[in-house]
């Protein structure tokens, strides 16, 4: 009997813990998809998906080219930007993910049926007994209308004022006119002098014209048979060119001069002196004034250097002085802890219990 009680105490027992225990409950495939489906949308679509557009590489365009990418770049930025808030578009990556998916899809159907027409057109062909041909690829037209022959026209002269007036070409055409002006009132006048000069100016040109005339024309001209036009010659020139220009005396001739001269007398051989020195552009210190300046400046300097070196040498004396006593000072500071350290050493050994240390007396 007591064995049987063992037995469904036992049993009951194992129901009861079997009831306490929690129920394990195993995630379904769907369940498993839906978190990562989840994490997906943590990624930015940016990173997740590929670009529908190929990256422009900006590096080896043309100026012109890089900035209407650039231009572009920034307006596709600012419609990207406004469709976040768009609540019709897609949100998550998942969403766009899908939308490409069908776009590829719906562009692959469009592809296949294109292509499925041109085999039937061309099998209708073949039926037929028509030649099969290439199909010429079809021109896309502009909808606007060609621009016509005025409106080039314009856009041409258009093109050349903005063009001129980059480099300033009106202003260089009116500095071009006026120099061109000047040079014809300054030829006018010229004209106008020479119409009013004499006569007898025009007989000499007349005479050579005739003689270069006479002359055969293949034979160059003799050196005294060569003319010149009209020379306006002054009154005086004969007189100025028998003068003869007065050249200024060097230094050399002064000296030679002075030294040919009468000598001058025993008691101003000094001022000679000078005066020779004077002309050889030697500095000559006979003022007595500025000499006796010169000896007292020299004197207060002398002394005032002479009191900054004795100044120097007490300093240096007094600094040397205190640099050895702080450095005697140290050392016998330094001694004293020695010693002292070496006694409290000896103190501590000899303070033990039965050890007192020495004594003057019998300890019994």
């Amino acid at each position: 009997m007591k064995k049987k009680d063992k037995k469904r105490a036992a049993e009951e027992q194992a129901a009861v813990t079997d009831d306490a225990a929690p129920s394990v409950s195993y995630a379904t495939p769907a369940q498993h998809a839906a978190f990562f489906d989840s994490l997906i949308d943590l990624v930015p679509r940016k990173y997740y998906l590929e670009p529908d557009e190929p990256l422009l590489n900006l590096k080896h365009m043309k100026k012109a080219e890089k900035q209407a990418a650039k231009r572009q770049l920034k307006e596709e930025y600012r419609k990207n930007k406004r469709a976040k808030m768009d609540p019709s578009l897609p949100q998550t990556t998942q969403e766009w993910q899908r939308l490409r998916e069908e776009r590829q899809r719906t562009g692959a159907a469009g592809a296949q049926a294109e292509g499925a027409d041109a085999e039937a057109a061309a099998a209708e062909l073949d039926e037929g007994g028509g030649s099969r041909q290439a199909v010429p690829p079809r021109l896309q037209l502009s909808e606007t209308n060609p621009a016509t022959l005025d409106e080039l026209r314009q856009r041409l002269q258009d093109r050349v004022q903005t063009m001129r007036e980059k480099r300033k070409a009106d202003d260089r055409q009116s500095g071009a006119k006026s120099a061109k002006a000047w040079r014809k009132n300054a030829v006018g006048k010229g004209a106008k002098q020479k119409a009013a000069a004499p006569a007898t100016d025009a007989e000499p040109a007349e005479q050579a014209q005739a003689q270069t005339s006479s002359q055969a024309p293949g034979t160059p001209p003799q050196a005294d048979q060569i003319s010149f036009g009209r020379l306006h010659v002054p009154p005086d020139a004969a007189k100025l060119l028998k003068q003869k220009k007065k050249k200024k005396p060097t230094k050399k001739q002064l000296l030679e001069a002075a030294r040919k001269a009468q000598p001058p007398a025993p008691g101003s051989q000094e001022a000679w002196d000078k005066a020779l020195k004077k002309a050889k552009g030697v500095k000559i210190y006979d003022d007595k004034s500025r000499l006796n300046r010169d000896v007292k400046r020299e004197q207060r300097q002398k002394k005032k250097r002479a009191r900054q070196w004795k100044e120097r040498n007490s300093k240096q004396r007094a600094e040397q002085k205190a640099q050895q006593t702080k450095r005697k000072d140290n050392l016998s500071a330094r001694t004293e802890t020695k010693m002292q350290n070496r006694r409290n050493k000896r103190e501590a050994k000899l303070m033990r219990p039965g050890f007192e240390g020495r004594r003057s007396t019998f300890i019994s």
